[in-house]
């Protein structure tokens, strides 16, 4: 789920019009927080209960926007949300999990949590978003479209493209 929740939120900002900086916080927290849970759990309990306390409070905020988000599909809208009632739940147990193995008392075994991150995450959280994602259908906008890089070609690549470089005959299929 940490690999498809920043795609989810990259999915919400294409749909999200509003409170801009509070998503834009949501988003660096929500792409951060998975690397610094990985340094916790490999380094330092302080810094791992720390970091799945600010990744649950990104993934609350997320969670927040997509209530707040107008959606076009009503099962889009359902499935978007439900998915997030979900990751809520079970961000809750990463935290329980957390403070037990900061205070060295077993609150949840690793047998549970692959559990509730495996299975849950995968039928509770991931498969309801890519369907609810997909029926949504968010496109780019292109007015809030930036550049990138400052590196420039010397020509430019559109839908005359291949065209203007005599190539529309050679494409094979």
């Amino acid at each position: 789920s940490a690999f498809l929740i920043p795609i989810f939120n990259g999915l919400l900002g294409r749909v999200h019009r509003e409170k801009r900086v509070m998503y834009g916080w949501g988003t660096w927290i929500i792409l951060l927080s998975p690397l610094l849970i990985a340094l916790g759990i490999t380094y330092s309990k302080t810094l791992d209960i720390l970091a799945v306390g600010i990744y649950m409070a990104a993934l609350y905020l997320n969670s927040y926007l997509i209530f707040k988000t107008a959606f076009r599909s009503k099962t889009g809208k359902v499935l978007i949300r439900m998915s997030s009632l979900v990751l809520m739940i079970t961000i809750c147990f990463s935290l329980v999990y957390s403070f037990g193995v900061f205070r060295q008392e077993v609150t949840l075994t690793i047998s549970q949590m692959i559990w509730i991150h495996g299975v849950v995450n995968a039928f509770g959280v991931i498969l309801p978003a890519l369907a609810g994602w997909r029926k949504e259908n968010p496109q780019p906008s292109d007015a809030s479209a930036k550049v990138f890089s400052r590196i420039y070609g010397k020509r430019t690549i559109g839908k005359n493209f291949l065209h203007n470089i005599h190539a529309e005959n050679n494409i094979q299929y």
